[in-house]
């Protein structure tokens, strides 16, 4: 399911505030050969992700140079993907739904 081409925001909350007006126009792709790309106006990178933990989480790597994250999946169903992840200690959750 996850492998369905292009992700839109639909939702988003930084530490239980929501700052989804903030986040306008990104999306992220995930292919079945685990390439993984987000873009954000004129931001954008690209890496790699795998499913870890039983698939309970995504490990995204090598995304143009940044650090590893691991996404907790909250919800992941043919038109929705939920997941959060923390960035020291802020917790960025994201609610996205089929492009």
């Amino acid at each position: 399911m996850l492998f369905r081409s292009t992700w839109k925001i639909d939702n988003y909350h930084e530490n239980g505030v929501d700052l989804t007006s903030l986040m306008g126009g990104y999306t992220e792709t995930y292919t079945k050969s685990g390439n993984y790309s987000y873009s954000w106006g004129v931001l954008n990178g690209t890496g790699t992700w795998a499913f870890q933990n039983s698939d309970a989480n995504i490990q995204l790597t090598g995304i143009s140079n940044q650090k590893t994250y691991t996404l907790v999946i909250l919800k992941l169903e043919q038109t929705e993907f939920w997941y959060y992840y923390m960035d020291g200690s802020n917790k960025k959750e994201f609610h996205m739904i089929q492009n």
